[in-house]
Order: structure tokens, then C-alpha cells, then sequence
């Protein structure tokens, strides 16, 4: 089952209603949400812009990248309303949605760095076991005449 699909699942779970009472308010026909939860295939994204749509509460990011919370903070969601709500002539981001999208990639940039410090880390503790048993199959060598 693809990540997006199987956090929806979880998110349809805990709204306690029915896939289908969920695909009526979404607006989509019957099977279109059940059919996938059940054989774990994927959605079109017509059907996720309609459940972003209905469920203004959901995080996106949550959704494709399993990072965050699940449910977005209301200070977050009339981030995103404004700016879907706002006339934008130029084509680019507001900053409301500038600084939500900075520390979006903030936050994945620290993931990152700590990740990337960790695989170092680990590198290196690799090759001091490396290290360690060549001195160690050095002393166990039997001695040649």
C-alpha cells in the first residue's frame, strides 16, 4: 500500500465514519476511496485535491511524507486558506505561505543535518571496529618461524 493511501486510511479510521459516508462528502462515487484502501492501490489526484478540499484540517505533508502531525494546527490551516483565498497576480507565494514553506524546508533541512551526522557517526564507528580487528587478527596470528 502506497504512503498516501495509507495515511489517509489512518485518517478516515479516526474520523469514525464509514469509506463511503467519507466518499459522499467528498464528492467522489462509490469505491473511489474504498476500492484502493482495500487492494492498496493508488488514488488519482483528483480525489486527494477533494479530500484536501473537505478536510482543510489534514496536513498534506503528513499525508505524502509521514513528517508532522497529522491534523494541522489552526494557525497553519489559515495560512494555507489565505493564501488559496487570496488573488495572487504575480504568480508566487505570499509570505504567509513564503514563511510557512521556509519553515517547512527548515525543519526538513534539521532532520537532514541530524540524519547525516548520525550516518557519519556510524561511518566512523565502522571503521574503528575495522581497525580494532585487524590489530586484533595481528596478535591472534600464529608466529612464523
Amino acid at each position: 500500500m502506497g504512503t498516501i493511501v495509507k495515511q489517509l486510511k489512518i485518517f478516515v479510521e479516526t474520523l469514525q465514519k464509514s469509506i463511503r459516508q467519507i466518499e459522499i462528502e467528498i464528492g467522489v462515487s462509490n469505491g473511489t476511496l474504498s476500492k484502493p484502501f482495500k487492494a492498496g492501490k493508488g488514488i488519482t489526484t483528483d480525489t486527494l485535491e477533494k479530500f484536501f478540499s473537505r478536510y482543510e484540517e489534514l496536513n498534506p505533508i503528513w499525508v505524502i511524507k509521514e513528517k508532522g502531525s497529522m491534523i494541522l494546527s489552526v494557525e497553519e490551516q489559515e495560512i494555507i486558506m489565505s493564501g488559496l483565498k487570496e488573488e495572487n497576480t504575480s504568480g508566487g507565494f505570499n509570505l504567509s505561505q513564503k514563511k510557512y514553506l521556509k519553515d517547512i524546508i527548515d525543519d526538513s533541512l534539521r532532520d537532514y543535518k541530524d540524519e547525516l551526522k548520525e550516518t557519519q557517526k556510524l561511518l566512523e564507528m565502522e571503521k574503528e571496529i575495522q581497525f580494532l580487528r585487524q590489530q586484533l587478527n595481528e596478535k591472534t596470528k600464529p608466529a612464523s618461524n
